[in-house]
């Protein structure tokens, strides 16, 4: 509120010395037409009348944006696919939905050849690729980045474009010949892709401390999301955050859909709890090799463990707090959910042990349960999965760096 009334102030004081600027303009300099002075001074003299005009703008504009960045500072790290990235429900409930704080947005995208095919490989059906898709990715920052400005608060600071690496160089990093330190994963190639993912996240590190050193200024928090992320209502960070310094919360996420870990949709960490947590993915797989340790599960799991690791403290809030999920584009302004999104309501809540205090639901409970069913993408029938699944294999267990798709968060 206070930055609010400081920036009303100031626009206000602006337009005064404009308006005063103007009248005196109009009474010193006559128009060529009336006055009886011809020549080069009144000419000169209103030159330097305008020049001192956008001057005091351009001042005004500077001290504005001085003013803006000396709220909450969040730098926000996005990874994952061109095909699937939609950035409008972002910019909507979480950017022009908290105007006292300031967002500098660090993307880290897979580098494709081709986004449109690699989209698939996937655990659902029916969906299509955004128009980013169809973008070269030059014109993707810019788009990226005019559309994110238009919120007021937020400015784009690096479009990254990394290309993923092959099982066999993940091998040969990790010094190991098999990526198995997930028991969650039957093979390698569903830890071959979330290693990728990781690498993403810490290029979004990397990012985020060298925009520090070149502003002069740190972050005070940092949000781990993906590309293509939906919220059902705005998320309010100011309530979220409200008892972060008497419960000393380092790491807030949604509490369902943990699969006995750390839900990864959306993630708000501190500053240096959030430069540990995404710099430091690799190095902690690699140190599970080194320690004979293995997860038992899934990136979920892998995620509290190195929670753990690093010794900070999680506070799981409810969906209400955090409503955050992934969403499929269908269609213009049309999506569908991914089908694990459903989470116990359509097909676990009638099992006894979803019943009472183990029933979490992944939906805001005001949310009529009718209507996300039917927004749910299908899913990949059997025959086109096992199909996919073979030719994914066979392309990925080459020492190509071929593009791929990351399977789920």
């Amino acid at each position: 509120m206070q930055i609010a009334s400081r920036r009303t102030s100031l626009l206000a004081k602006t337009k005064q010395a404009v308006q005063q600027t103007r009248r005196q303009v109009r009474r010193r300099i006559k128009t060529p037409e009336k006055t009886k002075t011809k020549g080069p001074v009144p000419r000169a003299l209103c030159a330097m009348r305008v020049a001192l005009l956008i001057c005091l703008l351009f001042t005004t504009f500077r001290c504005l944006i001085s003013q803006s960045n000396n709220g909450t500072l969040v730098a926000i790290c996005i990874t994952g696919q061109i095909g699937r990235l939609q950035p409008r429900f972002l910019i909507a409930n979480l950017l022009k939905a908290n105007p006292t704080f300031v967002f500098r947005l660090f993307y880290a995208l897979q580098a494709t050849e081709n986004p449109v095919e690699d989209l698939v490989f996937n655990t659902e059906h029916g969906f299509h690729p955004t128009r980013f898709a169809y973008m070269t990715p030059m014109r993707i920052e810019q788009e990226l980045s005019k559309d994110i400005h238009k919120s007021g608060n937020a400015l784009v600071k690096a479009t990254r474009f990394v290309t993923p690496k092959s099982i066999e160089a993940w091998r040969a990093f990790m010094g190991n010949n098999t990526l198995d330190r997930m028991t969650g994963f039957s093979d390698e190639m569903a830890q071959h892709t979330i290693l990728n993912m990781y690498s993403y996240h810490e290029q979004c590190s990397r990012d985020i401390v060298e925009e520090e050193t070149s502003s002069g200024r740190n972050f005070d928090y940092i949000v781990s999301t993906r590309e293509d992320i939906y919220f059902f209502h705005p998320l309010d960070l100011t309530v979220l955050l409200a008892d972060q310094a008497s419960s000393q919360c380092n790491l807030y996420s949604k509490n369902c859909m943990t699969w006995g870990g750390i839900n990864m949709r959306f993630q708000l960490l501190t500053r240096s709890a959030g430069l540990s947590w995404l710099g430091t993915r690799l190095e902690f797989y690699k140190s599970l090799y080194n320690q004979s340790r293995i997860v038992d599960g899934g990136p979920e799991r892998f995620e509290r463990q190195q929670m753990e690791f690093l010794n900070l403290h999680h506070c799981p809030v409810s969906v209400d707090r955090i409503p955050a999920a992934a969403a499929r584009h269908t269609s213009v302004h049309q999506f569908c959910f991914v089908g694990q999104e459903l989470g116990c309501i359509a097909r676990h809540c009638q099992e006894p042990q979803w019943r009472g205090a183990n029933y979490i639901s992944c939906w805001p409970g005001d949310l009529d349960i009718g209507w996300i069913v039917s927004h749910t993408c299908p899913p990949v029938p059997p025959d086109i999965w096992s199909e996919q699944h073979a030719n994914w294999t066979a392309k990925h267990n080459s020492t190509s760096n071929d593009d791929y798709e990351p399977l789920e968060n």
